[in-house]
């Protein structure tokens, strides 16, 4: 045990060596999802959540020179909070291979998979007690270029749903040839309502 502990001089060092590297992961887990999609870490406030958050929330946000924290009453419970107040969703999708060329070819088609969505939906939404009238509808399509190895998600919205795939990549720096085919890889629908929210202090 004692070659094995290393430099290591003490319990407390061990301690303190593994939080090191627990707040590293978590540190790049962050940046993935912030430096990395083009957010400034300074931008924004750290919210310490889950049992231990607020035991790595301060080294994070030094380490990201994240300016604020923001530690809950209760972080253990902000999760479980969190889901009783969420609005309930169901996302469907039906898997298609279209290769495309134009926003009117397969028009009927995508409609015809969009209603199947739709009313699978529906009945989800009602066994769980909401009106028809009180749920959202989302329909997206994944599209990618002949080549590409990941889908992009796209509206489908009139006939402007083609066009928004190259946007999205020269958003996101992606160099394609506009002459690529385009593929369509699956229909998504997703429909949510919101919960009643009574809560008491």
């Amino acid at each position: 045990m004692e070659r094995a502990r290393g430099p290591m001089r003490t319990e407390e060092q061990f301690a303190q060596g593994i939080l090191d590297v627990a707040n590293s992961v978590m540190g790049k887990a962050i940046r993935v999802i912030s430096v990395e999609r083009g957010h400034d870490p300074r931008d924004y406030t750290l919210v310490a959540f889950g049992g231990a958050g607020a035991l790595h929330a301060c080294d994070l946000a030094s380490a990201l020179e994240i300016p604020r924290v923001l530690v809950p009453c209760f972080p253990g419970a902000l999760s479980a909070l969190g889901i009783l107040r969420a609005d309930v969703a169901k996302d469907l999708s039906h898997t298609i291979r279209l290769e495309v060329r134009s926003a009117s070819q397969f028009r009927g088609k995508l409609l015809k998979e969009f209603a199947a969505l739709v009313r699978e939906g529906h009945a989800q939404m009602r066994a769980e007690g909401f009106a028809p009238g009180s749920v959202r509808i989302d329909r997206t399509l994944d599209m990618r270029y002949a080549g590409q190895s990941y889908d992009l998600t796209v509206p489908f919205a009139g006939i402007t749903w083609l066009p928004s795939i190259a946007r999205m990549n020269s958003a996101m720096a992606i160099p394609t040839e506009p002459d690529l085919a385009k593929w369509l890889t699956f229909a998504r629908a997703s429909r949510g309502a919101c919960r009643n929210r009574v809560f008491r202090n």
